[in-house]
């Protein structure tokens, strides 16, 4: 049992009045917690008299043995880790998608320290280094990983790895954008999970990773050229093949009217800049530049921008339309 306690990170007393408090932030790792279970417990103890001192100096001096035990006293939980554990000594934050459509979208700041995303063999990422140079690095269990260096503007689509981890190339936050998507009907990847059966890419093992140029995409045009469509991963005319999900870069004039209409497929749309109202099953929302515009399938939808912006759009299918 003793060999499940990783570290105890913080370990202090403090004393109000009569009452001590302990409190202890715990990181337990192995086939006892999954996902690198980070969980903060917190226990009183009355300090009438000096047994009560005496009690808390054995616990702490042999905490590592009892560890399970005091979670359990303290209202603590654990669930089974399963096959594929998060890395023990990973230090960064980690991504958990939770969207109830088939893809999801996800605005942050990468930093030097990473932040890992799972994957399976059952989904996909596409990371935008929107705004800076990001270094993203896929694990399929080979500890020859190398990262990938994306340039700013450049997309990349990682498959068939465990998880990925995505972090900024220099010292300062970079703005990116990730896309995780899903096979249709499938649960969300977790650190734990280990599947292949029926999805797409077989196996964990069989990592692969594909740079996207938007540059190097034909914009397609549309609505007597108002809009203009570049296929980035996914549809027929792309260039680079993807499973579970279609990857576009919109561009339309101010004053864009995209009439409403409803799909069998979900859609995602990232603002990255322009701004406009927004439809959904009857509803308007506003949005402007760094908005997310998630839709359901079978819902009717359309967009109209303002005469003072242009619209720039990342657009998601999710799963791919036939």
């Amino acid at each position: 049992m003793a060999r499940h306690s990783r570290k105890f990170e913080r370990d202090f007393f403090s004393r109000e009045g009569d009452r001590f408090h302990r409190a202890t932030t715990t990181k337990l790792a192995g086939p006892m917690l999954r996902e690198g279970f980070r969980r903060t417990v917190r226990c009183e103890f009355l300090a009438s008299d000096p047994t009560t001192a005496f009690v808390a100096a054995v616990i702490r001096r042999f905490f590592r043995v009892l560890a399970p035990l005091f979670l359990v006293a303290c209202g603590g939980s654990a669930t089974h880790a399963g096959k594929r554990p998060a890395t023990d000594d990973f230090a960064g934050a980690e991504l958990r998608p939770t969207s109830p459509l088939s893809a999801e979208i996800s605005v942050i700041s990468a930093l030097p320290r990473p932040l890992r995303v799972p994957l399976d063999a059952c989904s996909e990422l596409f990371v935008y280094a929107e705004a800076g140079a990001l270094a993203a690095t896929a694990d399929s269990g080979s500890p020859e990983a190398n990262p990938i260096a994306l340039q700013k503007g450049k997309i990349a689509r990682f498959s068939g790895a465990h998880h990925v981890d995505v972090q900024s190339a220099s010292s300062a936050g970079v703005p990116a954008v990730l896309v995780i998507a899903r096979k249709d009907g499938a649960s969300w990847p977790t650190f734990a999970s280990s599947r292949s059966g029926a999805c797409a890419y077989g196996s964990e093992r069989d990592a692969s990773v594909a740079i996207i140029d938007p540059e190097n995409a034909a914009p397609q045009r549309s609505l007597e050229g108002a809009l203009q469509t570049r296929y980035l991963a996914g549809a027929k005319n792309a260039s680079v093949s993807s499973s579970y999900a279609t990857l576009d870069l919109l561009q339309g004039r101010p004053e864009l009217k995209i009439p409403e209409e409803s799909l069998a497929s979900d859609e995602i749309l990232f603002v990255e800049d322009g701004e406009g109202t927004a439809t959904s099953g009857g509803a308007t929302t506003a949005f402007k530049g760094g908005s997310i515009l998630p839709v359901a399938r079978g819902t009717k939808h359309g967009i109209t921008t303002t005469a003072e912006k242009a619209l720039f759009s990342l657009r998601v299918f999710a799963p791919i339309p036939h």
